[in-house]
């Protein structure tokens, strides 16, 4: 099973990675990533990662947000968590989004999902 997700994993890469301002996901030389999700973050010169996500939905493909920042949640906003600017997390925020992934997903499923996203990205340019 986690053959299968770093495998789909490699085609995301093959796929993506020349697209320019696209970060792909790292693995460090003394890590094995197991891909539990495939979140990329999206260049900043696109319009929106939500127009995005429309996008990629009407054509069948089904993508996420990756994280909400601690400091947007409502709990931590009402005085119990942390005061201040957090403009990374913020930024990480805005662009990360997560593809298709799981074990049920088929390698042509993956590149269909990164050839959509690579259109998509290249039609939403600023």
């Amino acid at each position: 099973f986690i053959e299968h997700r770093r495998a789909c994993a490699r085609i995301y890469a093959d796929l993506l990675g020349d697209i320019e301002g696209v970060t792909l996901p790292a693995e460090a030389p003394w890590a094995r990533n197991v891909y539990w999700m495939y979140t990329v973050l999206i260049p900043r010169g696109v319009t929106s990662r939500a127009r995005i996500i429309r996008r990629l939905v009407s054509e069948g493909i089904e993508s996420r947000v990756a994280f909400w920042p601690l400091h947007r949640q409502a709990f931590l906003r009402k005085g119990k968590g942390a005061k201040g600017r957090f403009p990374i997390a913020d930024d990480l925020s805005r662009r990360g989004l997560s593809l298709p992934s799981g074990n049920g997903i088929t390698e042509t499923m993956v590149a269909e999902a990164a050839q959509t996203l690579k259109r998509v990205l290249r039609e939403n340019a600023r």
